[in-house]
C-alpha cells in the first residue's frame, strides 16, 4: 500500500511539474523588479542601480530555465530511491527487532 501510495505521488508530482513552472516562470521578472524597486525604496538610488547592473532578472529566468529541465529527473530519482528504502524497510525493521532482543 505504502509502495503504491509513493508512486501515486511520484506521479502527481511529474504530472504537475511542468505546469507549476511555466506558471511560476512570467512571476519571476516581476519579482525580481518588485525586489529591484523595493532595495531602491529601502537603500536609495545606488542599490537599486546596482541591482538593476547584475541583471538579476536574467540569472531568474535561467534558473527557471534549468529547473524545468532537471524537475522530472529529480522526482524519477527520489521516486526509486523512496522505493528502494520501502523495499528495504521490513527487512531493517526485522533486524532491528532481534538486535534490540539480543541486548535485553
Amino acid at each position: 500500500m505504502a509502495m503504491l501510495l509513493w508512486s501515486l505521488l511520484a506521479t502527481f508530482a511529474y504530472m504537475v511539474a511542468d505546469p507549476v513552472l511555466a506558471w511560476l516562470a512570467p512571476g519571476v521578472g516581476g519579482l525580481v523588479e518588485g525586489g529591484q524597486n523595493a532595495a531602491e525604496a529601502l537603500a536609495g538610488k545606488p542599490a537599486g542601480e546596482a541591482l538593476k547592473s547584475l541583471d538579476v532578472s536574467g540569472i531568474a529566468t535561467q534558473l527557471v530555465g534549468f529547473l524545468r529541465i532537471v524537475a522530472k529527473p529529480v522526482i524519477v530519482g527520489l521516486w526509486a530511491i523512496g522505493m528502494l528504502a520501502l523495499m528495504a524497510a521490513p527487512a531493517l525493521v526485522s533486524a532491528a527487532r532481534r538486535l534490540m532482543r539480543s541486548r535485553h
